[in-house]
């Protein structure tokens, strides 16, 4: 019986001694590999961590006016506008600047020329141009041109609204149908221009605003002659439009909005008339008299 116990014992201890070997060499390998990284590679994490903490960017410095004695301008400031490409924001420069480029004519005249817009464009500030699209909806020779008369109106948050809503006509134009109702092309494209821009709703539809709170509310969502660019509400029509798919975002969500946009494009091939009802039975299941009663009511709780 004794013999047996020892035997048992020994066993026992041998398999402790394995055990507890194993678990000082997965200790070793844990405090070689900390060591590793806290000390030997310090440098390296640090630089990383730095660079993940830290963007450094160049700010031009501003100039003030220079004058002769006599008071006469000898150099003065002029408000200029640039686009900034962050390389390592980018999976692909290269790509990223051909798909998209950005003009600022030096004036009206070369804008229309450039645009390819012979409207009046007094309060139109950008237009996205492009040479063609090919058969996959991969748009070639894409540009946005910037209006020289507008941009010095527009303050920073202005600027960002307007780039952001022509390269979402560049993005979308592979969803997007020539005949599809234009208050669902400039919608979806000021919605996803105003998105994050921290402006409250009254502010960044501040002419509809002033209108809704006289008690002028919009009978009917916006045709594709409100467009014009010679007509005077125009901000207003922008507005109603970005509404407009705000509400349909804030009923199906942002997919929703785009499910209904792709919906609407699609109709639009065949039955144009109808093509913005078509997306409204399918992604909010309304027809367009109720939608519009309910877009009256969403313009005048957000902006009233």
């Amino acid at each position: 019986m004794q013999q047996r116990d020892n035997r048992r014992l020994k066993v026992w201890t041998r398999r402790a001694a394995l055990v507890a070997g194993g678990q000082g060499l997965l200790l070793a390998l844990l405090g070689g590999r900390l060591y590793q990284l806290q000390i030997v590679q310090q440098d390296k994490y640090a630089t990383l961590a730095d660079e993940q903490r830290i963007n450094l960017r160049l700010l031009a410095p501003p100039r003030g006016r220079v004058v002769d004695r006599f008071g006469v301008p000898l150099a003065t400031n002029r408000q200029n506008y640039r686009v900034s490409l962050i390389a390592d924001q980018v999976a692909n420069v290269d790509a990223t600047l051909d798909a998209v480029a950005v003009l600022i004519p030096d004036s009206a005249a070369e804008f229309a020329s450039v645009s390819g817009d012979s409207l009046d464009s007094h309060d139109i500030a950008a237009v996205a141009v492009a040479d063609s699209v090919s058969p996959d909806g991969t748009v070639l020779g894409a540009r946005i041109v910037l209006n020289p008369t507008t941009l010095p109106r527009l303050d920073a948050a202005g600027r960002r609204l307007v780039v952001q809503h022509e390269l979402t006509h560049i993005a979308s134009r592979a969803d997007t149908d020539d005949q599809m109702p234009t208050w669902v092309i400039e919608g979806f494209a000021d919605y996803v221009g105003n998105l994050d821009s921290g402006q409250p709703v009254r502010t960044a539809a501040a002419e509809l605003s002033g209108e809704i709170r006289h008690g002028m509310v919009p009978a009917a969502l916006p045709t594709g002659a409100d467009f014009d660019g010679a007509n005077t509400r125009l901000a207003q029509v922008y507005e109603e439009s970005w509404l407009a798919c705000r509400l349909i975002a804030a009923r199906a969500g942002q997919q929703g909005l785009v499910r209904f946009y792709r919906d609407v494009s699609t109709a639009a091939l065949s039955q144009p008339a109808t093509a913005a009802a078509v997306g409204l039975q399918q992604v909010l299941h309304t027809g367009v008299a109720s939608f519009t009663a309910q877009w009256r009511a969403y313009l005048q709780a957000e902006l009233a």
